[in-house]
């Protein structure tokens, strides 16, 4: 790539500036010896400043943000690693449009320094990203987002173990957000907006909740285990939350002896597990062989701690072969409770819409109005029910126009087939 070229000579020009080289972890070791041509001396040479920096220079480096380890000038004052900046972001569109091989074949051809540089300029650049959201997109769009954030989605949502989104079914909203990892928050903020804040492993993460018109945000753990949400207590310190998001690993990837949870055996061993860890029920003869990771983990404190936080089910049953959407309980506080809705909505499903239907109605969330929302006349879950079967209809007209289409193209064939021996008949 004809900025590879370039990148490598801004490289080697802010490797020799003195002002560069304050910073401790400016470029990895041995980048500073990279020869150069004669032009090169000669075009770096002259843009070399001919003093040194000055203070308010200097103390800028020591606050600004580093990305790729390069401070940045105040004001709008252009440096050359400005444009180094702008070149990294360049390469990384191009190879970003490039296809795999054509991709893999460039970024050989680049220089180990000038490779590790874009590999932390892209890590940084993802780690800062931030969370989407869909406020300011036309409510069209999110109509048409195949998994979407609906209307009202202010105290409702679950996330699997393998992070997939699972919402609710209500009407879509324009103001609500499309993310890749939404949660539910307690009853204190039956108003706020969830986003994803960090995820952790394959086995659960922290979700942060903006409460209401305030804007105070909450964070708590969120885990999902054979198709039921557990989540802890909102709270608004970060560091608690993750700490709930550890107990609540520990204590079940003990459980299951895999540092996989999604892993089960069956939804069973899942129920079981569950109602175990926090319904108090002694372990069976299948559990005998994990007592020893159980007492280990009951030295760190972990069960015990697990057993004094508040924690909050929901029922996840996937109904996206009718409405397009993974669908939630209303929340419970006990996991015997949970577990049964579990069962009923499974049981529901195998029977088909209708019955899914009707076990939805009892126990689909109680939702609060949304803060500066008018009044609706009926029932909120007559409106969601209605919503779903909306949806349904939906679904079976797109699905028969999939059918039908897939019909007319298996004709065109079938006609060009007869077309083509009929012609080599001739």
């Amino acid at each position: 790539m004809r900025s590879a070229a370039k990148l490598e000579t801004m490289m080697r020009r802010l490797t020799i500036n003195p002002a560069m080289s304050q910073q401790e972890d400016s470029f990895p070791a041995g980048s500073k010896t990279l020869p150069m041509t004669a032009q090169e001396t000669k075009q770096s040479d002259s843009t070399l400043p001919t003093s040194e920096p000055s203070p308010q220079c200097i103390a800028h480096q020591e606050v600004a943000p580093k990305c790729c380890a390069i401070g940045r000038s105040p004001g709008n004052v252009k440096r050359p690693e400005d444009a180094f900046l702008r070149g990294l972001r360049s390469m990384q569109a191009t190879l970003k449009a490039m296809s795999r091989e054509s991709r893999r074949e460039a970024i050989g051809q680049l220089s180990a320094a000038l490779r590790a540089k874009l590999l932390r300029f892209m890590e940084e650049e993802r780690a800062d990203e931030p969370v989407v959201a869909a406020a300011s997109a036309k409510p069209s769009t999110l109509r048409r987002a195949p998994r979407r954030l609906l209307r009202g989605i202010t105290n409702s949502a679950a996330v699997s173990d393998h992070g997939s989104p699972f919402v609710n079914g209500w009407p879509p909203s324009p103001h609500g957000r499309r993310v890749s990892l939404v949660a539910e928050a307690d009853s204190q903020a039956p108003c706020g907006l969830k986003r994803k804040l960090w995820s952790g492993t394959a086995a659960g993460g922290v979700c942060q909740v903006h409460q209401g018109p305030s804007g105070k945000t909450l964070y708590f753990a969120r885990i999902t285990v054979g198709g039921i949400a557990v989540n802890s207590r909102a709270t608004g310190c970060l560091q608690v939350a993750q700490h709930q998001r550890d107990i609540l690993q520990a204590c079940l990837q003990t459980r299951t002896g895999d540092h996989a949870i999604r892993r089960l055996v069956s939804p069973a061993d899942a129920s079981a597990m569950l109602l175990e860890t926090f319904g108090g029920r002694p372990a069976g003869p299948a559990e005998a062989g994990r007592q020893e990771a159980m007492k280990a983990v009951s030295q760190e404190g972990m069960t015990g701690e697990l057993r004094q936080e508040t924690w909050s089910f929901r029922a996840l049953v996937d109904a996206r072969a009718w409405v397009g959407q993974i669908l939630s309980s209303r929340t419970v506080h006990s996991a015997e409770e949970a577990v049964a809705l579990r069962r009923k909505l499974e049981a529901a499903r195998g029977q088909g819409w209708e019955a899914l239907r009707l076990e939805l109605s009892m126990c689909l969330p109680e939702r609060a109005p949304r803060c500066g929302a008018a009044p609706t006349s009926g029932s909120n879950l007559s409106v969601r029910l209605a919503a779903l079967d909306a949806q349904h209809v939906r679904q079976q007209r797109l699905r028969s126009l999939r059918a039908q289409g897939r019909r007319e193209q298996a004709e065109a064939r079938a006609v060009a087939k007869q077309s083509r021996l009929a012609h080599r008949a001739k």
